[in-house]
């Protein structure tokens, strides 16, 4: 039995191999195609700064360094999809090359290699759970930056859309700076339930990792917010009216 379940477990998870390189190389090169001028401009600048010698190996350089990282988050996007793909593909192949009635006329129930399937995409899952906990918060500020940021030496600041927190809270920023951890025209929305309950605007600050600080800025409550106008003001030029903002709904948001 253990060979048995060590070849389907195999089969199956190179099947998931091979699918999750042809799916990922396909969108990715959907991406370069349709980007394909700011990554030829992010390879001239690399080549006029003097990190590659010729502007191919910079095209590919920057190729790599934009959808590198991306490899775990189409992992973590992808993984079910493809786990249901890959078993798919393992059983239709065992039924191909009758293996499948060769198992039934040793007198092996069916479920018996079901079961072999479901403990590796088990397997997967848990994988997912570590890559989305521990693998994917250290590429983040890799994870959010665009083509246009590419091969930039001049500066390390990129916008932030639109992004949700550990905690449902929603995150804007026209400009963040990681190096100098400066922000430019920051919103972040206090969510409970998925209902806005309070609006965080800061035109510009110094702030940490964690958005801790806010010296120029207002909370604005949702009783006050008049969202076809005030919020779609603030998210293009922010407010500059100082305020003493609460210590607990700064450290909330962003963590």
């Amino acid at each position: 039995m253990r060979i048995l379940d060590r070849t389907i477990v195999l089969r199956f998870l190179w099947n998931f191999l091979m699918l999750f390189a042809l799916l990922f190389v396909f969108a990715a090169s959907i991406d370069v195609i349709l980007q394909m001028d700011k990554y030829v401009r992010a390879a001239g600048r690399v080549v006029e700064n003097g990190t590659y010698g010729n502007r191919v190996v910079g095209f590919v350089a920057m190729v790599v360094q934009f959808h590198g990282p991306r490899v775990f988050q189409f992992f973590q996007f992808m993984v079910g999809l493809l786990c249901v793909g890959a078993m798919g593909f393992t059983f239709s192949q065992m039924h191909r090359t009758r293996e499948l009635v060769a198992i039934m006329a040793a007198g092996v129930p069916l479920r018996r290699c079901v079961w072999a399937v479901v403990g590796a995409a088990l397997a997967l899952n848990l994988l997912a759970v570590v890559n989305q906990e521990l693998v994917l918060p250290r590429f983040a500020d890799m994870l959010i930056v665009d083509q246009n940021s590419l091969g930039k030496t001049e500066g390390s600041a990129f916008p932030v859309t639109l992004t949700r927190d550990s905690g449902g809270n929603l995150l804007y920023a026209r400009s963040f700076d990681p190096e100098s951890t400066h922000i430019t025209g920051f919103l972040g929305l206090e969510r409970d339930e998925g209902v806005v309950v309070d609006v965080l605007v800061v035109e510009r600050d110094h702030v940490d990792g964690r958005g801790e600080r806010a010296q120029r800025g207002r909370v604005v409550g949702c009783a006050d917010l008049d969202v076809g106008h005030d919020l779609g003001r603030a998210l293009v030029a922010g407010c500059g009216e100082h305020a003493d903002v609460d210590p607990h709904r700064r450290r909330r948001l962003g963590e």
